[in-house]
């Protein structure tokens, strides 16, 4: 008889998950993540993946080879990082800069800084670029003769005059979304109003690098400008024309960047000898009106993002917004219109995402926002900032690794922990001092310097600017997102926050074998069930208010009868012989359940965690249910017959144990085996017709990530033969599904990971685990978590203490404990789990905002807002949010109140609908 257990392959560890394990132990040995995704590393570490991967790639400078690199989205990645100059320039300039100036360099780490200056050109093009990335583990100190480094040149030019009327420019904004996929959008007035000198050209250029090594002199050139000017600008920048022409090529590459006073001209060519694409759009509306001085006014509710090329600075702001569903759209170079074709205000938010940004505008620009937002009072936030005496700050201190803590009524503003900390690594980042308190609150802290400050620069603006970069790998960075989207919207915006975590077990009712010794296996007992119980209802009584943690099993019925030795067991081959990526042709394949078979079942109750699930509802309502399949039958090569078998059949054991029609049961769910089954058409055709509409998949096979994280996988006939099956992302862990104890999974690590590592122990293992689960809750995921079966035993484990909880815990235990334990020593939101098909129901109500056109006005009467109005395009459910103590007035809507985080009113819209909220008592908003 052949055992029931899963295939001996451990589905979490995908190639391309070992690939950026790999890179992530290079870079920090002690810390790294074992499955990291592309967006947790910064561009450098990004690139040099993709050369070691594919190469060589240099598009650009090898005249245009790809090497094996053929998939358009990772290009577009390499284009939009600039990869090119990253592997090019950054090679040779970074080694040079640590004999110029005596770094020490230890594990990739810079010990000691030599003398190089701090807070300089070349310093922070030091820790922009990460230059530990090209270096080896510890430096060696070459003979090297330095005669220009990265020297800072500053160049004035004659004023110029900037003529200004208030124009309509449409461009194409690099990103607009509904909080979600990105659609190009035609927008954008340069607003200004008088006739003003243009500003001072102040141009910063990385020089030529000339070195002398044993000898031979090489010559590197970087050359990044800052510019204020409306004269002449290597950004694009206009106060009346913008066009913009893109061409493509492959054969040479020419970047060309200029800016006039009446033109902002982006050319970016790539010649090839066939075709050449140009895009060119110019409208120019001359008005006199101007931005009147208002207190009753109807605003709309988006963010603008203004950033820069040559970096993803914005990518950190985009993940933050995208995770509550605020709407927002990207500029880079220079703002938009501000208001629309009838002059009405555009955005309830202004973002800078470095001040690089805030460099590159020209005067008009500049005044036009600090009109718009001392108008209508608008907040405005700077990520990326620098002390200005305008903020009232200096800066001080250096560029070593510095402790972020927060001012208490800020923290308490975003709901974040009493005492959260987290620190400044792999951040650039300015620590200041405050010099004009009338002017300046602090946000937060380095350490006991300030690293922001809430500015009031004037009557009737605000400016939270935060002197640090972010990037939207860092825990830090995704963290203090919530301080400045809470102050920034004032806490009322189009959006909620929630938390999911939910850890899904699946093989129940299997008996697993161990991985070393296939003699030795484990089933879950009914004391491990009863203990789990118990420290589950403890857990959530050490939740915040609200919390709902609810553990998920997906089932497999044929154990049950292996386990009582029934004579109708289903004895076929459940393992997989084509590869993970197989996608089967319709209609082919060989049947392995027999022509013909019998479910008359008898002395199911024989097997203990039957007669214990089927003795009441209690022992089967404290945690979620959902099939599995009957055997746990590979589905990449199934047939049409055998997935009917293998659902129909375990529906009927679902039945038997009383679990069909109950409030806890998930029947139109389905957790494949091992993840199988998603690129087979006639799987999905027969799951839908059997009412299963929704499955889970493996963040870490990188062909089921969707290119939003927010939303579900969808077959297409290129990736299944089938289309639209809806498929729920979901995290693979590094708790091992033939794991029965610690100890087990310890050896499994090791046999995995020494070879990078060197010998971990459990507390390491599970501080990865934190380090690569805490991003995911704060950037708000839904996705849920994998274990197994054998990860449930803890009735007879010894007695530890994991995240401050003291029992007997098994290895799921001890993991949730130590995640929990990290989450919540950072915020105080709380944790919701969801069955299978409620939590579908939440990832297909957003996949209908992101399609719905959703327009939400924010409608101000005598300097309160009193009401907020939501119109659609399409049909679809949409939250608002609202400010802590405020609740909606009466109508057809409804309210969510989860624990102590804020109201969140959920209005159904119909197509082409349009329904106003008011808020009892108004909301104060203009600021004096």
């Amino acid at each position: 008889m052949r055992s029931l257990t899963p295939p001996r392959t451990l589905p979490s560890l995908s190639l391309f998950s070992l690939a950026l394990l790999f890179l992530a132990l290079a870079q920090s040995p002690a810390t790294a993540a074992p499955l990291r995704e592309r967006q947790t590393q910064t561009p450098t570490q990004w690139c040099n993946t993709q050369q070691a991967t594919y190469g060589p790639v240099y598009p650009e400078s090898s005249g245009g080879s790809w090497g094996k690199l053929t998939d358009t989205a990772t290009r577009n990645t390499w284009t939009s990082y600039d990869c090119d100059s990253l592997l090019d320039s950054d090679s040779v300039i970074c080694p040079n800069l640590v004999s110029a100036y005596g770094l020490t360099v230890v594990n990739k780490k810079v010990t000691s800084w030599g003398t190089m200056p701090s807070y300089t050109v070349v310093w922070k093009y030091w820790n922009n670029t990460e230059c530990t990335d090209f270096l080896p583990a510890s430096t060696t100190t070459r003979r090297i003769t330095t005669t220009t480094l990265l020297a800072a040149a500053t160049t004035t030019a004659k004023p110029a005059t900037s003529t200004t009327a208030l124009a309509a420019t449409t461009t194409k904004a690099v990103t607009s979304t509904t909080a979600g996929l990105a659609t190009p959008t035609t927008t954008a007035t340069v607003q200004a109003a008088s006739t003003t000198p243009a500003a001072k050209t102040s141009t910063t250029t990385r020089a030529a690098v000339t070195t002398t090594v044993a000898g031979q002199s090489t010559t590197s050139t970087v050359t990044k400008a800052t510019t204020t000017t409306t004269a002449t600008q290597t950004k694009t920048q206009s106060t009346t024309v913008v066009t913009t022409t893109k061409a493509s090529t492959t054969l040479t590459s020419t970047t060309i960047r200029s800016t006039t006073a009446s033109t902002s001209t982006t050319v970016r060519t790539t010649t090839t000898s066939t075709s050449t694409t140009v895009r060119t759009t110019t409208t120019l509306k001359q008005t006199t009106t101007a931005l009147p001085s208002a207190k009753t006014f109807s605003l709309g509710h988006r963010v603008m993002i203004i950033t820069v090329s040559g970096g993803a600075y914005e990518a950190a702001a985009i993940l933050g917004l995208r995770s509550y569903g605020i709407p927002y759209d990207v500029f880079v170079g220079a703002p938009g219109a501000v208001v629309d074709g009838n002059g009405a205000p555009k955005y309830s938010l202004i973002v800078f995402t470095t001040q690089a940004a805030i460099n590159a505008l020209s005067a008009g620009q500049a005044n036009t926002l600090t009109t718009y937002e001392t108008t209508y009072s608008i907040r405005r936030v700077v990520l990326g900032g620098a002390p200005t005496s305008a903020d009232g700050t200096s800066g001080t201190g250096s560029g070593v690794t510095e402790s972020v803590t927060f001012a208490p009524a800020f923290a308490a503003l975003a709901g974040l922990a009493g005492g959260a900390t987290v620190d400044t690594s792999g951040l650039y980042h300015y620590p200041s001092t405050i010099t004009n308190t009338a002017i300046a609150t602090p946000v937060l802290y380095f350490g006991s310097a300030v690293g922001g400050v809430v500015v009031k620069p004037g009557a009737g603006r605000e400016v939270m600017a935060l002197y640090l970069d972010f990037g939207d790998w860092s825990t830090t960075s995704l963290l203090i997102n919530h301080i400045w989207i809470q102050w920034g919207t004032r806490g009322v915006f189009q959006g909620n926050r929630r938390v999911v975590f939910q850890p899904q077990v699946d093989d129940l009712f299997l008996n697993t074998e161990n991985y070393f010794n296939a003699a030795v296996t484990f089933r879950a007992r009914p004391e491990d069930i009863t203990a789990l119980f118990a420290w589950q209802d403890d857990l959530n009584s050490r939740l915040p208010a609200g919390s709902s943690f609810k553990l998920e099993f997906a089932f497999n019925g044929n154990g049950i009868l292996d386990k009582i030795a029934s004579p109708l067991l289903i004895d076929i081959d459940t393992e997989r012989h084509v590869d993970i990526n197989y996608i089967k042709p319709l209609g082919t394949g060989t049947n392995r359940w027999p022509a013909s078979f019998s479910t008359a079942w008898t002395s199911l109750a024989s097997d203990p965690l039957f007669a214990f699930f089927t003795a009441s509802d209690a022992n089967q309502n404290r945690v979620n249910w959902l099939t599995h399949t009957f055997t746990h039958e590979d589905l990449n090569e199934a047939t049409t017959y055998d997935v009917k078998n293998e659902i129909e059949v375990n529906v009927m054991m679902a039945q038997k144990l009383g679990l069909v029609g109950k409030a806890w049961w998930s029947g139109a769910s389905i957790v494949t085996p091992a993840i199988s089954g998603l690129f087979n058409g006639d799987v999905l055709a027969a799951l839908t017709s059997h009412g299963i509409i929704t499955a889970v998949g493996d963040n870490s096979r990188s062909n089921l990530v969707p290119s939003n994280r927010y939303v579900e996988w969808l077959s297409t006939p290129a990736s299944s033969n089938y289309n639209g099956f809806h498929v729920i992302p979901r995290y693979p862990t590094e708790v091992y599904y033939t794991s029965d104890t610690v100890d087990q999974n310890v050896q499994i690590y090791n046999s995995i990971y020494a070879a990078q590592l060197g010998t971990s122990n459990w507390n390491q293992i599970l501080a990865r685990e934190a380090q690569r689960l805490v991003p995911v809750l704060l950037g708000l995921r839904h996705d849920p978590h994998m274990f197994h079966q054998a990860n449930l035993r803890n009735s007879d484990q010894p007695t530890v203490t994991v995240g401050g909880k003291t029992g007997k815990l098994g290895i799921l235990q001890q993991w949730v404990e130590y995640i929990v334990s990290k989450y919540l020593a950072l915020v105080t939101w709380p944790m919701q789990g969801f069955k299978m098909d409620d939590l579908a129901q939440l990832y297909r109500e957003r996949e209908a905002r992101e399609s719905c056109g959703i327009a939400t006005t924010f409608n101000v009467a005598n300097g309160y807002l009193s009401s907020v109005t939501v119109s659609t395009g399409g049909s679809c459910k949409v939250g608002v949010t609202l400010p802590p103590g405020f609740s909606p007035g009466s109508g057809s809507w409804t309210t969510e109140k989860v624990g102590n985080d804020p109201v969140t009113v959920w209005v159904s819209m119909s197509a082409g609908g349009s329904t106003t909220i008011p808020l009892q008592g108004g909301f104060p908003w203009v600021t004096a």
